[in-house]
C-alpha cells in the first residue's frame, strides 16, 4: 500500500519554491512554500475579484446617465460638467454610433465625435447592447447634429442613459463567478509544507498550510517506521506496510540517508 503525504523536493516551478532545510542535533525540519508568483497572484487576485465585483453591481443594479453640453459663445463643450479632454465646440464636425464587434459578446455601440484632425473622441464608457440603450444613444447623436448644423442654437445639452443587456449581466457575472474558482484554486497551490523529524519527541509531525483553508497536520511517531528508503524519492516504509512519500528530486538521495540516521 502506497500513501503519499507532502512530497517535497523536485526544484523550483512557477508553483513552488525551493526546499527550505534547517538542521540541528536532533531535529530536521523540512519545508517547501509556493513561489513567488504565486505568493503575488494570492496577494493581487483579491483586487481583481473586487474590482469585478464592483463592475458586476454596476451593470446589475446601476443605469448611468452621461450628459453632454456644449456652449456657443464660449466656445466650450463638456461632458458630466467636465471640460477637461474635451474638444473646442469648434474642432466638432459631427457626430456618429460606432460599432463595434467583440468576440462572444456581439456588437457594441459608442458615440463619438468627429473632430477635424479626422480623429474621434469617445462619449460613452460603455457600449449600448440594448433596444433602449440604443435609441437614447441615437437620439444623443441627433441632438448633437442639429446643434452642430444650427448656429442660432446657443446651447446644447443632451443625455443618454446605458442599461446592460441581459447577456452582459450574464457575461459578468460568470466572468467573475470563473475569476472566484479560479482563486480558489490557487489558494490550494499556494501550501506551505513543512516536515519536522524530532528525535527528543520520537515523532515525525507533518504540518499542510493554505492560506483561508488552515493547517492539516499528522503525527508519525517513529516507532512506527520500520524503514527509511533513501531513494530517490525519500520513502518512509511503516510498520502496517503503508508507504510515504517525502521527498523527490535528484538531492533526495542524501537526505534519505540523513533522516535514517535521525529517525532510528
Amino acid at each position: 500500500m502506497t500513501s503519499v503525504l507532502l512530497v517535497l523536493g523536485g526544484g523550483s516551478s512557477w508553483f513552488r519554491g525551493g526546499v527550505h532545510i534547517e538542521r540541528s542535533a536532533d531535529r530536521l525540519v523540512l519545508e517547501q512554500g509556493p513561489s513567488m508568483f504565486v505568493k503575488i497572484v494570492v496577494i493581487a487576485w483579491p483586487l481583481l475579484l473586487l474590482l469585478g465585483a464592483y463592475l458586476c453591481y454596476r451593470v446589475l443594479f446601476k443605469q448611468p446617465s452621461t450628459t453632454f453640453a456644449c456652449d456657443r459663445a464660449s466656445g466650450t463643450c463638456s461632458l458630466d460638467g467636465s471640460s477637461e479632454q474635451m474638444p473646442a465646440l469648434a474642432d466638432i464636425t459631427g457626430a456618429e454610433i460606432e460599432v463595434i464587434h467583440r468576440s462572444r459578446q456581439g456588437d457594441f455601440r459608442f458615440i463619438n465625435l468627429l473632430l477635424k484632425d479626422g480623429k474621434k473622441k469617445t462619449l460613452s464608457q460603455d457600449g449600448a447592447q440594448r433596444a433602449d440603450s440604443v435609441a437614447s444613444y441615437k437620439a444623443a447623436v441627433a441632438a448633437i447634429e442639429k446643434f452642430l448644423a444650427d448656429p442660432s442654437q446657443a446651447k446644447l445639452e443632451t443625455s443618454f442613459i446605458y442599461h446592460a443587456s441581459l447577456w452582459e449581466k450574464f457575461w459578468n457575472v460568470s466572468t467573475w463567478l470563473g475569476a472566484a474558482m479560479v482563486y480558489a484554486l490557487v489558494l490550494g497551490v499556494a501550501m506551505t509544507r513543512t516536515y519536522t523529524f524530532d528525535r527528543t519527541a520520537k515523532k515525525l509531525i507533518a504540518v499542510d498550510h493554505k492560506p483561508i483553508y488552515g493547517d492539516v497536520a499528522q503525527e508519525i511517531t517513529f516507532d512506527r517506521i520500520a524503514e527509511v528508503m533513501p531513494g530517490p524519492p525519500v520513502e518512509l516504509k511503516l510498520k502496517d506496510g503503508a508507504i510515504l512519500t517525502i521527498a523527490s528530486g535528484d538531492d533526495a538521495g542524501a537526505l534519505g540517508k540523513e533522516l535514517a540516521e535521525l529517525v532510528r
